[in-house]
């Protein structure tokens, strides 16, 4: 859709323009030579004929965008209604699925026999279905849970082991409950379990008759005197009535409704099975089904088109509708990306919280935006005769002038080449600079994508539009530049770019520009840094610094599981964010400094023990005395800083310098935050944040996991809400940008912060 607003735009502007030049042209040279003059009827004929083509090409253009508006209109009003009907109906059912089992859990024909069964199982050593038999409390239950709505049920124990089920084969196998279910049933609320897994069959016939098959249930609490002692599961078969819910309503013969959980695992069956097992990515065993067994990612090669993937599936990446939907938004693509199937699709979303599940509707992009296609084929036809009438006209009355029509073309190819460009991207405005190279807002000129590009220079890259002017940074590093630096840049880019994690910046491309400059391009975060949240907000909430973070952790979890330690984890080199329906976003960027846990030779060759890498207000103190010290304790310490200044809107030290702020970092431990800030803040937080300011990395927490798993047992973890990000973003965010006078927040005292920035990193 976008590539035909642009051809349309390219020749429209084209055709007009190159129309304007031959008649100007045309003109021009009769009043330059006096050698050949045109009467004025002559001039009222290609006046009246350039003045048609205009009108024609501008009636043609705003036809063609208002039909592709219309067409993109209806798909997505098509989507979005089937999309609404077919989550109705399944969170409908979802509901009564749940009073029913509720309803069950509480009836004391079910939950008196079923908790003696509990307590009988766990005076066994080993529990099966042969000490059911004869037992008056089974065949109670058996009278009791009949229904043919289910495929069966299931007594489980806290340790989630079957006890007792009305399937033989079920008794002493496990049911995999997910944390959330967990959490539901604690709370003395019915749940469902999505689709997993059984280790056995469940039925004679069909997919569920193998080892392996999809089944899910409604799950809730037995108690005896209060206390959850165990679970009713009402055993579900996904492939009934599940998935036949989501096909109730469909569009076209490629609309498509299906489940998936938060790793992109299909829940529900795919509409294109015969297209999965002729592609090899379904076994040709009709039992073994999509439900678990296909991952919504993309392939990377359209396999309904022949086309086969050379790599395995848990290489490929989420489909774009994935990848926003399992971050819990909701949302639409109608430009079109590519399926589970590499087919080019459109489609809604959206993510359903409380069953921690995704639901999608989407459409084969070639069904959808057909009426578009015919019409931009068509506009085209007619456009090529248009032309070719105009361009006999023109040749045949002003043949002699052709010349003139040549060099004005010519002439306009070269108007151009105005603005820096680094291999397929143009440079914009300088975003900020860093003790690695300068950052510069770009796109690239075919996908008009915007993106971030950081530059190795020790000198001023051109005119560019914006800052891209020399400064104190960037003419102050021309002596930077040399094959460590060089080295240093090429190893960011290669580490960063092995990193996956969605709170972590990704990068797109990397390169060197035609005179040799060293570049790469990183994903454009529209957003503003914690430094510049501290700075203009001050402190923050306790639950949204934990919020925060725990997605930072999520990040350094990756890197330190990589192998890899940031080494400069600090506010300005954290971007927050609101963008495509995910508040309240993290992305840790700036892994200028990352190395290796296992360094090589040639890695500690670019750092020093007698030099200082980092900023020294969030450098740990084996990093102050020892550079080549550092590993993932070091960046739990920096974090820790970082968790300190959010809650206090002060870092853990002032001082005159850097050399003062690197002996405090040495020598004295931080007050309390509540002390520094005297107000009284929550223990538990404030016990986390000092542990990791600890001088021994022995007394800090040993991972980054143990700081995540600390930080969820706060108080105060799950406090901070959707609802009180929305609230900041919209009120409190948006009020500082009106009272700045309409300038992005962002924006403000970015030298001044970029130049204290420069002026703490030794």
């Amino acid at each position: 859709m976008h590539s035909l607003r642009r051809q349309l735009d390219s020749l429209g502007n084209s055709l007009s323009n190159s129309l304007s030049n031959s008649l100007g042209n045309s003109l021009g040279g009769g009043m330059r030579s006096r050698k050949r003059k045109y009467s004025p009827i002559r001039r009222a004929v290609l006046v009246t004929v350039a003045s048609l083509a205009l009108l024609f090409l501008i009636a043609s253009w705003w036809i063609g965008r208002t039909v592709l508006a219309s067409t993109q209109q209806n798909a997505r009003d098509s989507l979005q209604a089937v999309l609404s009907a077919n989550v109705a109906v399944l969170q409908n059912w979802f509901a009564s699925e749940e009073d029913y089992v509720a309803t069950m859990a509480s009836n004391d024909a079910v939950q008196k026999p079923a908790v003696e069964l509990i307590a009988k199982s766990d005076l066994s050593f080993q529990w099966d279905n042969k000490d059911l038999v004869g037992l008056d409390e089974f065949s109670e239950l058996k009278q009791a849970l009949h229904s043919d709505k289910h495929i069966g049920w299931c007594i489980t124990n806290t340790r989630d082991t079957v006890v007792a089920s009305s399937i033989d084969n079920l008794v002493g196998q496990p049911v995999t409950i997910s944390d959330h279910a967990r959490r539901s049933v604690m709370s003395r609320e019915p749940t469902i379990l999505l689709p997993f897994q059984s280790e056995v069959a469940i039925t004679s016939t069909g997919p569920l008759s193998v080892p392996g098959g999809p089944v899910m249930g409604a799950m809730m609490s037995l108690l005896e005197e209060e206390q959850v002692v165990g679970n009713l599961v009402m055993l579900i078969d996904p492939l009934d009535r599940f998935s036949e819910l989501l096909t109730i309503a469909r569009t076209g013969a490629s609309g498509e409704t299906y489940a998936f959980d938060r790793e992109g695992v299909m829940l529900s069956q795919s509409r294109f099975e015969d297209q999965l097992r002729s592609a090899g990515m379904l076994p040709e065993d009709p039992n073994i089904v999509s439900t678990l067994n296909v991952m919504v990612r993309d392939p990377g090669v359209n396999i309904v088109s022949g086309q086969r993937p050379t790599t395995s599936p848990n290489e490929h990446r989420l489909t774009v509708m994935a990848d926003h939907a399992t971050r819990g938004g909701s949302s639409e693509n109608l430009t079109g990306y590519n399926d589970y199937r590499g087919v080019k699709v459109v489609g809604v979303w959206t993510w359903l919280p409380k069953y921690q599940m995704g639901i999608a509707t989407e459409a084969d992009v070639d069904e959808v935006l057909a009426p578009a296609r015919f019409l931009n084929r068509s506009f085209f036809a007619a456009l090529a005769m248009f032309a070719i009438a105009l361009a006999g006209l023109l040749f045949f009355g002003f043949r002699n002038e052709g010349n003139h029509f040549n060099a004005t073309n010519n002439n306009s190819d070269e108007d151009n080449i105005n603005h820096r460009r680094f291999g397929r991207y143009e440079l914009g405005e300088m975003l900020g600079r860093g003790g690695m190279g300068s950052v510069y807002r770009g796109k690239h000129e075919l996908l008009r994508r915007p993106v971030a590009i950081k530059v190795l220079t020790g000198r001023d890259t051109g005119s560019t539009t914006g800052s891209m002017k020399s400064g104190s940074a960037a003419s102050g590093s021309a002596s930077l530049i040399n094959p460590d630096s060089i080295t240093r840049f090429e190893r960011e880019v290669q580490l960063t770019a092995s990193l996956r994690h969605p709170n972590t910046i990704h990068i797109y491309d990397y390169g060197r520009a035609d005179d040799g400059t060293f570049f790469y391009v990183m994903e454009f975060v529209d957003g503003i840094t914690l430094q510049q949240l501290i700075d203009h907000f001050g402190a923050q909430p306790p639950a949204r610094v934990i919020h925060l973070l725990l997605q930072i952790c999520g990040s350094l979890r990756e890197a330190h599981l990589s192998g890899l330690v940031h080494r400069d984890v600090k506010p300005a080199n954290i971007l927050l964010t609101s963008e495509a329906g995910v508040i309240d976003w993290i992305k840790v960027l700036d892994f200028g400094l990352i190395k290796s846990i296992t360094s090589t030779a040639e890695d500690q060759s670019l750092t020093q023990s007698d030099t200082i890498t980092g900023t020294p207000m969030y450098m740990s103190p084996e990093c102050v005395r020892d550079a080549t010290e550092s590993d993932a304790l070091s960046d739990l310490y920096s974090l820790g800083a970082v968790g300190y200044a959010l809650l206090t809107g002060k870092p853990i030290f002032e001082g005159t310098g850097s050399v003062d702020i690197c002996m405090k970092q040495l020598n004295e431990m931080p007050l309390r935050p509540e002390n520094r800030l005297e107000s009284k803040l929550p223990d538990d937080l404030q016990n986390v944040l000092m542990s990791c300011l600890r001088k021994d990395p022995k007394d800090r927490p040993q991972s980054i996991d143990e700081l995540a798993s600390a930080l969820r047992s706060c108080a105060d973890a799950v406090s901070w809400t959707e609802s009180d990000a929305i609230h900041w973003w919209e009120v409190v965010y948006s009020d500082a940008k009106s009272s700045s006078n309409g300038n992005d927040v962002a924006k403000q005292d970015h030298e001044t912060l970029e130049n204290k920035t420069l002026e703490n990193e030794v």
